[in-house]
């Protein structure tokens, strides 16, 4: 029963009835809406004419949302009341709300009165006359070749258009229509048609929707169209999972979307795809799992604490591994993806114990367990201290308690001993032994070092590298090709002149153009081409303040769309007054920030500018220009838009630089 503070809404009084309904004459919209809700919230027997007063209200916002009430409340005796709002309303968007209303009442002559606004030259009475006939009569010819005429039209405009009618009209009767633009060229009429795939909740276009995953700005919005769905999109989304046509970012929002539709079926989804080959699709099993509050059934616990028992034992092998390459200037890069790496194997390790051991508080142990809150942190502690069995703490104690690698690597050494060996010698038994079972961002980063230091040895994984699937490993994987020099890497990288990442074809193509020698005055940077590799730009990415929190694996997509430009000295880069949508970071050479005839500062390597109006497009305060010849990473504003919609770690680490951004605002405005 809903509550109004501690008073059930059915036990009103008359007094504080008149005070509600007082309400609705308030001069603020949202006070008249919560009114109108009470009022409708306990089906009060005076709401037909209260609404109908309210019709009148001098606010646009509020008889549209008045319109749309009459419509899901049915109220029939206030047809007359709608029509004489279509024949006066002077707004056009409440007008096309009321052309939809009078059709969801069914008077009679629903298509006589809406037929004369098909043709209105405001788009809102348009959609409105178009709605509204099509939700009355799905077959009407005219109304019927109006939809079509968009649908089919020349102008971006009216593809747009016709999607949003058919997701307001949300009648599997026009999917055929809506199967049209989901096929569109323009990525923005394909967005509109995937969010009213949503409301149409018609099985036959789940499949479509799932191969939407592949375009990387539209994976936020079709993920949330299939969870509209409900169950009936799990069957696709399982099998979507087995593919191995489908990538890992797909598998990912497939992962998430089962999650967020939930319920016993995802939970049996998941549970088949626990032993999912790649280790990051794992985790996020493992976490949505976790999410639904999974508890193992006592025959499958020895499963998960066999599964615990390995990832302890990779743990122990990451945290030896860290140590030897700890403080190795030329390992540095692969030394910070197995950070990430360990990172998350420990996390998968709390997320398994979550599924022995029960959930909430395993999950409240989770979220303590890192904080910065030393009580929390302690509290938690003390917790897995009580809960666990003393065989499973023996192994995971050691690796969340405050203690020094050493310690730990001490502690665990009786169950999982590890060698010490030379930064050297452990970089080779990493690219031995780890290549095929590390997350695909280390990998990258071990077929960089590859590179960067022509080992020979190692060519065979490179040859593995050029298999995968991952476009920034192919793409890695044919530089460091092209650095080992190995027979016949002409006929090798020739295989990926096509490759159907951009990125990967055109590195290739360079390649196979001409295989310079390396330039000994610029190590690490586009060694053989001069173009910037996916790697290289995502460690550049990384170095800005801004994406400094953003773990690299999760910066792919970002550097896939950074675009690299080079400027002259002496040209300009953009101009004071010029409306901003982009950031720039400094590759290389050095610009001047400069207003008028002042000079404000001069950047050089790696210092990022425009960056806050690559989130909210403003004009800019100041002119940049180039000193020198150099190169810089363009980020296009609206591309990050399109990233961060299907990218959550992207959107955390943003607003957690943002938000440090503001605390520095505010201890400077204290002081």
């Amino acid at each position: 029963k809903r509550k109004l503070g501690e008073i059930s809404l059915k036990d009103l009084d008359n007094a504080s009835l008149d005070i509600i309904k007082a309400g609705l004459k308030s001069p603020y919209p949202a006070e008249i809406f919560y009114c109108l809700n009470l009022l409708e919230e306990i089906e009060h027997p005076e709401i037909t004419e209260l609404i109908k007063d309210v019709l009148d209200n001098s606010n646009r916002d509020v008889r549209q949302n008045v319109l749309r009430r009459i419509a899901s409340m049915e109220i029939k005796p206030l047809t007359g009341q709608v029509l004489e709002r279509i024949e006066q309303e002077p707004d056009p968007l409440v007008r096309g709300q009321a052309l939809k209303t009078y059709a969801a009442l069914t008077p009679h002559d629903v298509v006589q009165v809406l037929e004369p606004y098909l043709d209105a030259f405001h788009m809102e009475l348009r959609k409105g006359a178009l709605v509204g006939i099509l939700t009355f009569s799905p077959d009407d010819e005219q109304a019927n070749g109006a939809l079509l005429a968009y649908v089919r039209s020349g102008k971006v405009s009216d593809r747009i258009f016709a999607a949003d009618v058919i997701g307001e009209i949300a009648d599997g009767h026009f999917s055929g229509y809506l199967v049209e633009l989901l096929d569109d060229l323009d990525l923005q009429v394909v967005e509109r048609a995937i969010n009213a795939a949503g409301h149409l909740h018609d099985a036959r276009l789940v499949n479509i929707l799932i191969s939407k995953l592949s375009i990387v700005s539209l994976q936020g919005t079709t993920s949330l169209s299939l969870r509209q769905f409900g169950e009936a999109a799990l069957h696709n989304l399982d099998i979507g999972l087995t593919s191995p046509e489908v990538s890992r970012q797909e598998k990912m929002h497939m992962i998430e979307t089962i999650r967020e539709i939930g319920g016993a079926r995802a939970v049996d989804i998941l549970l088949r795809h626990i032993e999912i080959e790649q280790p990051e699709l794992r985790h996020q099993v493992y976490l949505s799992l976790a999410t639904l509050h999974y508890q193992a059934d006592p025959g499958d616990r020895y499963i998960f604490v066999n599964s615990l028992d390995e990832e302890v034992q990779s743990i122990t092998w990451l945290l030896a591994a860290m140590e030897d390459l700890k403080d190795q200037e030329d390992y540095e890069t692969l030394h910070t993806a197995l950070a990430s790496e360990l990172e998350v194997r420990r996390d998968m390790m709390l997320l398994l114990i979550s599924f022995l051991f029960p959930s909430i508080v395993m999950l409240d142990t989770r979220a303590n367990i890192d904080s910065k809150v030393t009580d929390l942190r302690v509290f938690a502690l003390e917790i897995l201290d009580n809960l666990l069995t003393g065989e499973i703490k023996q192994i995971v104690l050691p690796l969340l308690d405050d203690l020094t690698v050493a310690e730990r690597l001490e502690l665990m050494s009786e169950r999982f001993p590890q060698e010490q060996l030379t930064a050297n010698a452990r970089f080779h038994d990493i690219v031995d032994n780890h290549f095929e079972r590390a997350f695909f961002w280390t990998r990258s980063c071990m077929l960089y070092q590859i590179g960067l230091d022509e080992s020979q040895g190692h060519l065979k994984q490179a040859e593995r590298g050029l298999k995968d699937r991952e476009s920034v490993i192919r793409e890695t994987a044919v530089w460091c090709l092209g650095q080992l020099k190995p027979p016949g890497v002409r006929r090798r990288i020739s295989g990926f002149l096509d490759d159907r990442s951009e990125q990967v074809s055109a590195l290739a193509r360079s390649i196979h153009a001409s295989l310079p020698a390396p330039n000994p005055t610029r190590p690490g940077y586009g060694i053989i081409t001069g173009m910037l590799l996916t790697i290289e730009k995502v460690l550049i990415i990384k170095s800005v303040p801004i994406f400094s929190s953003v773990p690299e694996g999760q910066l792919v997509d970002l550097a896939t769309i950074a675009e690299s430009v080079e400027y002259e000295a002496g040209e300009t880069i953009m101009n004071q007054g010029d409306l901003g949508t982009s950031m720039y970071i400094v590759v290389d050479g050095q610009v001047r920030i400069f207003e008028g005839e002042k000079e404000l500062a001069v950047h050089g390597t790696r210092a990022v500018f425009g960056e806050l109006a690559a989130l909210d497009p403003e004009p800019r305060a100041a002119s940049v220009q180039a000193i020198e010849d150099c190169t810089l990473l363009r980020l296009d504003g609206e591309s990050l838009y399109d990233l961060m919609s299907g990218n959550k770690g992207v959107t955390r680490g943003i607003v957690h630089v943002l938000c440090d951004y503001t605390r520095q605002n505010l201890a400077r405005s204290d002081k």
